[in-house]
């Protein structure tokens, strides 16, 4: 009976594809088109493949051992990669294509017509960066993203390491063009950038941020050889102070090179070819055709409105007259800080405060699930935890999500600062802008609705 009830199951599954290949003869190519594409992407990237978390049964391959290439040929690879299958896009068309690979088809068409139009670009992004430099990209992929299960992943792990010293010498290139070009960040960024350096590189080897995630990663291994624990720590100890420390010598150097030509100037208006960078960024963050201006103006509405709804909640608590905002705010602010008033808006220190700003959090998800069936048909089924902020993003100020590993080896998680804890009521409208509804719902939900088209886990969709 189940023999013949599969088998039934088999011949409706198939004469629906026979069915759409016949009204739609150009399915099967598009299909195919979106899988090579995120095969060729991940090769090119093995750090974004790693940011997934692939499962290893799904068979896309890439090498965990290695990381993106951003040498001059590197760079140049990933815009042929988007011509190519840009123009493989516009062969196929749209008319012989069901109405969802339609839809598919425009998404990636935008991101690689857009992603081309930034080639001009290339230079203006700022590298000397403490949030998405070449620092924290790498220690957020090993530290995050690099699961050790077996001694393959702690092999993957050193070769990684051994191959930061090619990373960082290929940031060194780029930001010696942008010097020459005149495109430098303000002087407070290259500042902050260089002391996350130094820090990282003041560390002993044998204390370094990646040693010891290597030492802890494998205790968690069961069994575990402490044997072989020492051996791996031995090695990533010798590539840190032998490659990595001296390779980071020379950005550091590189950085303060530049940062000593840089003034306090933050726009990009002060760029050569800024403001038409800025109308770039605009749309590629957005999906929006709207100018600079008619971005701006709408967010000067925007915050009028935010700021009379504001005002009538001020209002409500005492804070009221002829003031201006700001003014109204500083008042309301300096009311939570009196004594009797204080454990009302901050949490209270002693042992148990980093564990009550955890809860807090925690509850403030457990409120937003509790109403997502009144607004949302579809909840996704990932859940999202609360951690503290790494001690090593510390001084960062970062309150920040990750989403979840599609292998399920890696948690969904809203991180939270502990050095910069936000006041009580505020945690209110973080926690739905990263969590629930916001970004983890946003994702998760995008993760579990790809329709098998995995390449969308690429693109955060505006």
């Amino acid at each position: 009976m189940r023999t013949i009830l599969f088998a039934m199951i088999l011949m409706t599954i198939a004469g629906g594809v026979f069915s759409q290949t016949g009204a739609y003869p150009d399915s099967a190519a598009i299909e195919r088109l979106f899988d090579n594409y995120f095969r060729d992407y991940i090769k090119l990237n093995p750090e974004d493949a790693a940011a997934l978390g692939l499962p290893a049964e799904w068979g896309y391959q890439y090498d965990h051992g290695a990381l993106n290439d951003w040498s001059e040929a590197g760079i140049k690879a990933n815009f042929d990669l988007s011509r190519k299958y840009l123009a493989d896009l516009e062969k196929i068309g749209l008319s012989g294509i069901a109405p969802s690979q339609q839809t598919d088809a425009k998404i990636l068409a935008w991101f690689l017509k857009t992603g081309i139009e930034g080639e001009k670009f290339l230079y203006h992004k700022y590298l000397l960066d403490f949030l998405f430099g070449v620092h924290s990209l790498v220690a957020n992929l090993l530290t995050e993203y690099h699961t050790i299960s077996n001694r393959g992943d702690a092999e993957d792990y050193l070769s990684r390491l051994r191959n930061i010293p090619t990373r960082v010498n290929q940031a060194i290139e780029l930001i010696k063009a942008q010097d020459k070009r005149g495109l430098r960040p303000p002087v407070f960024l290259a500042e902050r950038f260089i002391a996350g350096l130094e820090d990282f590189r003041n560390a002993a080897p044998a204390e370094n941020l990646f040693v010891t995630d290597l030492k802890n990663k494998l205790t968690q291994i069961e069994p575990n050889d402490s044997a072989d624990i020492a051996k791996f720590a031995g090695q990533a100890e010798s590539i840190v102070k032998d490659k990595i420390y001296p390779a980071y010598d020379n950005l550091i150097a590189a950085s303060r090179e530049m940062a000593q030509k840089a003034d306090l100037a933050a726009g990009l208006w002060h760029l050569s070819d800024g403001d038409k960078y800025y109308e770039y960024c605009l749309k590629f963050q957005t999906a929006s055709t709207s100018s600079a201006e008619e971005v701006f103006n709408r967010g000067l509405e925007q915050v009028a409105m935010i700021q009379g709804k504001a005002r009538l909640i001020l209002d409500s608590l005492g804070f009221k007259g002829d003031k201006s905002f700001g003014e109204l705010m500083n008042d309301y602010r300096a009311s939570c800080r009196i004594p009797e008033n204080k454990d009302k808006y901050y949490f209270p220190d002693g042992p148990e405060k980093r564990q009550m700003i955890l809860d807090n959090y925690n509850a403030v998800i457990d409120f937003a699930y509790s109403r997502l069936p009144e607004i949302f048909k579809y909840i996704p089924k990932t859940k999202v935890a609360v951690k503290p902020v790494p001690e090593y993003k510390e001084q960062s100020g970062l309150t920040y999500y990750e989403a979840a590993s599609l292998d399920g080896k890696r948690e969904a998680t809203f991180y939270i600062n502990m050095l910069t804890p936000m006041m009580k009521p505020n945690t209110w409208s973080l926690t739905f802008h990263e969590t629930i509804p916001g970004h983890h719902f946003q994702i998760a939900t995008q993760q579990e609705l790809t329709s098998g088209r995995i390449f969308k886990s690429l693109i955060f969709l505006p």
